[in-house]
């Protein structure tokens, strides 16, 4: 069975909707969407440097970016971030 992918209109971000975000990886989408550095997401989620390190991996893998500054530009993008993670 294929895996159908979505290619999201607002970033041209292709990825796949079967692979949804965790609620811990929405917080951390939230906070990097209001430009929170990685120290303010550790501290406010009271999680390890390595924990975030993770997240930030299955996040790149879940919506098929490469990098954090990609994640920044998908988050920044996309209206369900910026609402969260005072």
């Amino acid at each position: 069975m294929a895996t159908r992918t979505y290619t999201c209109p607002q970033c041209h971000y292709t990825f796949s909707p079967v692979n949804q975000l965790t609620p811990r990886e929405k917080a951390i989408m939230a906070y990097l969407a209001k430009g929170k550095s990685t120290r303010i997401i550790t501290d406010n989620l009271c999680i390890s440097m390595h924990t975030v390190s993770k997240h930030y991996d299955n996040i790149k893998g879940k919506i098929g970016v490469n990098s954090l500054r990609e994640i920044l530009v998908y988050a920044a993008s996309h209206e369900e971030y910026n609402s969260k993670g005072d």
